[in-house]
């Protein structure tokens, strides 16, 4: 029995290359599988192949759906640039969780969508639920910014670097101090 355990795990260490071999060769193995097929989409929503991941994303929807393959599909969609559908597949995920990605998500969009005023509102409301993430606090203070608040986007942005170390943050404020353009190159969190 060891010996055909070890010749299995030999097999298996051939499928292992990176996540998106393995989730490729397992969905061949086990098909219907929701986790699967919402891990093979994520992996190509990271790569960039937006239309294959949508694909996989929503067959996992179809089989289970659950606030992390809704999420991937609000991700996908803010990817290609559709807003609305975005929003609806997030709102879809809370439905089902309270969990912070969500909001982080639903937060991103209000760089894109909806009036400036009702969005730094809903950002305030997600800082008050999760203080300790860094990515309401910057969208904030894109926010506030772009609305002539320069101290508040100070604020906000100081905050989030003491929250979370990170470079792109740091050029921000130093932009936002300087009465610069943002130059913003958004990623969504997946």
């Amino acid at each position: 029995i060891i010996i055909l355990f070890s010749i299995r795990t030999f097999i298996r260490g051939n499928n292992w290359k990176d996540p998106l071999t393995i989730d490729s060769h397992d969905i061949l193995v086990s098909k219907g599988d929701y986790n699967l097929e919402n891990g093979l989409g994520s992996d190509l929503y990271k790569l960039g192949k937006y239309n294959e991941a949508l694909y996989h994303i929503e067959k996992s929807i179809s089989l289970n759906p659950f606030w992390s393959n809704y999420n991937n599909l609000g991700s996908v969609y803010l990817a290609q640039g559709n807003f609305e559908k975005s929003k609806e597949a997030y709102l879809n995920a809370l439905k089902m969780s309270d969990y912070y990605l969500i909001y982080e998500n639903l937060a991103s969009l209000t760089l894109f969508t909806g009036n400036n005023n009702e969005n730094i509102l809903f950002l305030k409301y997600i800082i008050d639920k999760y203080p300790q993430q860094a990515k309401p606090r910057v969208y904030l203070a894109i926010l506030e910014y772009q609305s002539g608040n320069s101290a508040n986007a100070i604020s906000q942005i100081t905050s989030a670097i003491e929250l979370e170390q990170n470079i792109e943050y740091v050029h921000l404020l130093n932009n936002i101090k300087s009465g610069l353009p943002l130059n913003l190159n958004y990623q969504s969190g997946g």
